[in-house]
């Protein structure tokens, strides 16, 4: 903290000091000691009781202020009843058909034609480091680092497309065109 802003804050609390001593004053009265000569201020309980409860008067109804309930709790909130809505009867009413149009033909592969499974990625990605400008890759497997920047090959058969704040983008050497994104601890 700056020594201006310890000023700052020791004038304010005098501040408040004083106008909280301002406004308790009516509170007290002069009564004199029996240890000293000189008066002390002693709060009187009429002073306090007119200050913190409201005064009541026989026969006299505040009707500006809102009825005390004695099980109000201020505390728990009580959502509003909900409007219910008046039942309508409506009657029923057949829809009309919509012709159905031919499904165009599927070109269906064959289950012996379709391309093997690509094989599983098995290397687990560390994280990015370098510069923003040419930042590399970092993998594990089998207890082996590969540093490895974009465009370059991951072991044998996986080739690094894009490198990402918290994913990369691999694709099998065998299929470039199927990437697969992987995540930061993946």
């Amino acid at each position: 903290m700056r020594q201006n802003d310890r000023v700052r804050w020791l004038v304010l609390a005098g501040i408040a000091g004083v106008g909280l001593g301002w406004w308790i004053r009516p509170l007290w009265e002069t009564a004199p000691s029996q240890e000293s000569p000189s008066t002390t201020l002693r709060p009187t309980v009429a002073a306090i009781a007119s200050l913190v409860t409201p005064r009541l008067q026989e026969g006299r109804q505040d009707t500006d202020l809102p009825p005390i309930h004695p099980q109000r709790n201020l505390f728990a909130f009580r959502e509003a009843q909900p409007v219910r809505a008046a039942i309508v009867q409506v009657t029923a009413t057949t829809p009309t058909p919509v012709p159905k149009l031919a499904d165009p033909p599927r070109n269906e592969i064959a289950p012996a034609a379709q391309a093997p499974a690509l094989p599983a990625f098995g290397y687990k990605f560390l994280g990015t480091f370098g510069p923003a400008a040419s930042p590399f890759a970092v993998f594990a497997n089998d207890g082996q680092v590969e540093n490895v920047r974009a465009g370059e090959r991951i072991g044998q058969s996986f080739t690094l497309r894009r490198i990402g704040i918290e994913t990369v983008d691999v694709a099998h050497v065998s299929a470039p065109d199927e990437v697969r994104r992987i995540a930061l601890g993946q």
